[in-house]
């Protein structure tokens, strides 16, 4: 093989994996662990960040990771029961 063919052969072999910036609701609770409801009440608290395209509400993956990442250490014993 020539160095192009190899090229081309490791550009065709190539993974790459795209991290949505919003999810739909359902995508979104799933992803923290939550219900419908909880996600539908940290929507209405402004905790996490969402669009709108038409009906379709868009919930921002990087709000989600913040959420996740503002949650008390398990191993504290805090707030447990509350956060799911």
């Amino acid at each position: 093989m020539t160095a192009h063919n190899v090229e081309i052969d490791a550009a065709r072999s190539a993974v790459v994996q795209l991290r949505p910036r919003y999810l739909r609701k359902a995508e979104a609770a799933k992803y923290i662990g939550c219900g419908a409801s909880k996600l539908a009440i940290l929507l209405a608290e402004g905790v996490l960040e969402a669009r709108r395209a038409d009906k379709l509400v868009l919930v921002s993956v990087a709000s989600l990771d913040a959420y996740l990442d503002s949650l008390p250490n398990a191993r504290d014993g805090q707030g447990a029961a509350n956060n799911g």
